[in-house]
Parts: C-alpha cells; structure tokens; sequence
C-alpha cells in the first residue's frame, strides 16, 4: 500500500516587515493523481486577514512546500462564532505579465466537500 506525506497543520506567518500576518495553514496531498489542498484559516491578531493577503499567502506557501500554484486548490477560512458559522470559499487566480499571482476570485465551497476533495473530513 502506498503511502502519502501527511498532512501539515501549523500557524503560518505571512507578508512583509510592518504588515504581517498569521493563519493556520493546513496542507493536503491526497493522492498524486489529485491535486494538493491548501486551507487557510483566518487567526486573531494584527495584519492582513487571509482574504486580503490571498496573493502573498498562496506564493508564500507553493514555494515553502514546493507546489505549483496551478495546481492546488487553494481554500480561504474565516472560522465561525456562537452567532455566526464559519464559512469557506475556493480561491482561484490570474498571472499578471510577470507570472506572479493576482486578482483572487472567491467562490462559496463546503467544509464536506472541502473535506472530500483533501481525501479525509476536514478537523476543525
């Protein structure tokens, strides 16, 4: 039976001097023949939130555990309250004229499907 790397789950720290931010930051490689999962949630604290860093963040992370950013799922996370449920959205991106990412397109995905797509339910 083969294997496959595990999962990572860590606090994430993003951006530039003076304008930095944190996630938690969970990574997926289901299977070789479908692509990484990348979910990243919205923490606490001062800086950019995950929605206003998508660019940065998703760069950040391809080169940090050598992805191809064409070939990730890319899943944004803003964790729920007692009044309001936590919601997540697929993340997708154009290349400018140099190749980097840009102009983030959000659009609404379930926690199950999410869960699917990353091979195992999604923990909280």
């Amino acid at each position: 039976m083969k294997t496959y790397p595990a999962p990572t789950d860590a606090v994430f720290h993003f951006g530039k001097a003076g304008r930095l931010g944190r996630c938690r930051l969970r990574v997926f490689r289901p299977r070789p023949d479908r692509p990484a999962v990348v979910v990243s949630t919205d923490l606490p604290g001062p800086g950019p939130g995950v929605t206003d860093a998508a660019e940065e963040l998703a760069a950040a992370v391809a080169r940090l555990h050598g992805l191809d950013p064409d070939c990730v799922l890319w899943v944004g996370h803003v964790p729920g309250t007692a009044a309001v449920p936590g919601r997540f959205a697929a993340v997708s991106f154009d290349r400018d004229d140099s190749g980097r990412l840009c102009r983030p397109s959000w659009r609404p995905v379930t926690r199950r499907a999410v869960g699917h797509l990353a091979g195992a339910p999604l923990p909280d």
